[in-house]
C-alpha cells in the first residue's frame, strides 16, 4: 500500500520582526554626527583654500607692482636735479612720505633734425626711427641748441607706416628761441634728439573695497589742454587692495648734501576686505602681513647729452618680506 506524501499543515506561517523605534534614533543620531563631522570638514577646507588664494593673490599683487616700479624708475631720467622724480601729495606724518612719483622716461631711439631751421620757428622736422614715437605732452630733448628741461610739443604729425622709419613733424608750445637754454643758434641739420615722457603713480581711494586704497600708473601724465580745461589724465589701477597704512609709499631719499638723492624708496603693504577675511576666516590683519619695500636707483647719466644716455647704467636694489 502506498503512502500519502507529506504536506506542512496550512496554519504555518512566517513571523517577520522591523526595527524598534530606539533602533530607528539611534541610527539617525549616528548618521547626523557623520554628516555634521563632513560639513565641518568642508566647511574648514573651504575656508583654508580661501584663505591660501587671497594669501596669494597678496603675493602676486605685491610682485607685479614691485616687477612695474623696477622697470618704470629703472628706466626714469635722474639727472639733473630738475628731471629727476618728483613727489608731491605728502602725509601730515614724520617721517614724510608721498602718495605721488612724477618721473621722466626715455621713448624709443634717437632721432635727427632733418632740415636747418631757424630760432624763430616753432615747428621741426625730425627723421625718426622705427619705435620712436612722440606723443602730445612728450618733451623734445636737444643738445645745440640746449632745450634745457625740455620743450613740451603741443602737436604731432606722423604719416609714417606703423613700426617705420621716416619723417614727422613736431610742434613746441613755444618758438624755439623761447625753448632753449644758453646761446642762441639756428638748428642745423643731422643734430640728435631724443623724446622724454612724464609718468606718475599715484595713491587714491579704493574704487571697489570701501577703507583701502588702490595705486594708479600713469603712462602719460599730459592732457589735451592745460587743467581744468584739458581732459582728465587717463590711468591703469595695479591694484585695489592698498592697506590703509600704505596711504602714502613714497619717500625721498636724503643725499650727502642738500640736494637729494634720485633714488626712490617705496613700501607697500597688502590688504583685504574686512568683509571678504571674515568669510575666509581669520582677522584681516593676517592679510596685511605680506609687506614688500625697496630702493630703486634711475638710470643715471644726463639726458641732454646723447653720449650720456648712450653710456647710462642702471641699479637696483629691493627687498622683500612675504607673507607668512
Amino acid at each position: 500500500m502506498r503512502l500519502p506524501r507529506f504536506a506542512p499543515p496550512v496554519s504555518v506561517t512566517r513571523r517577520r520582526r522591523g526595527f524598534t523605534l530606539v533602533e530607528v534614533m539611534a541610527s539617525l543620531a549616528v548618521a547626523g554626527l557623520l554628516m555634521a563631522a563632513i560639513a565641518t570638514i568642508i566647511v574648514t577646507s573651504s575656508k583654508v583654500i580661501r584663505k591660501n588664494r587671497i594669501a596669494d593673490d597678496a603675493v602676486t599683487a605685491t610682485r607685479l607692482f614691485q616687477e612695474h616700479l623696477n622697470h618704470e624708475i629703472s628706466m626714469a631720467v635722474s639727472s639733473p636735479a630738475a628731471l629727476a622724480p618728483i613727489y608731491s601729495d605728502p602725509s601730515a606724518s614724520t617721517p614724510v612720505r608721498n602718495a605721488r612719483l612724477t618721473y621722466r622716461v626715455v621713448i624709443g631711439p634717437f632721432g635727427k633734425v632733418r632740415d636747418a631751421t631757424s630760432m624763430s620757428s616753432t615747428t621741426l622736422v625730425l627723421s625718426c626711427p622705427a619705435g620712436l614715437n612722440p606723443q602730445v605732452g612728450d618733451y623734445l630733448m636737444m643738445d645745440s641748441p640746449n632745450f634745457g628741461n625740455g620743450a613740451p610739443l603741443v602737436a604731432v604729425s606722423d604719416s609714417r607706416p606703423a613700426n617705420t622709419q621716416g619723417d614727422i613733424t613736431v610742434t613746441l608750445g613755444v618758438s624755439i628761441a623761447n625753448s632753449t637754454t644758453g646761446p642762441q643758434t639756428d638748428v642745423a641739420p643731422g643734430v640728435l634728439i631724443s623724446v622724454q615722457r612724464q609718468r606718475a603713480y599715484q595713491v587714491e581711494p579704493s574704487t571697489l573695497y570701501a577703507g583701502l586704497y588702490e595705486i594708479r600708473w600713469y603712462p602719460t601724465t599730459a592732457r589735451t589742454g592745460p587743467p581744468p580745461v584739458g581732459d582728465a589724465e587717463t590711468y591703469v589701477v595695479l591694484t585695489s587692495n592698498l592697506a590703509t597704512a600704505a596711504r602714502y609709499p613714497f619717500v625721498q631719499v636724503p643725499g650727502p648734501s642738500a640736494t637729494p638723492e634720485p633714488a626712490v624708496g617705496w613700501e607697500f603693504t597688502y590688504a583685504v576686505p574686512t568683509s571678504v577675511a571674515q568669510f575666509a576666516g581669520g582677522k584681516s590683519g593676517f592679510y596685511e602681513s605680506n609687506h614688500t619695500e625697496g630702493l630703486i636707483m634711475p638710470k643715471s647719466g644726463n639726458p641732454m647729452s646723447a653720449v650720456s644716455i648712450m653710456g647710462s647704467t642702471t641699479s637696483i636694489s629691493t627687498t622683500t618680506t612675504s607673507t607668512t
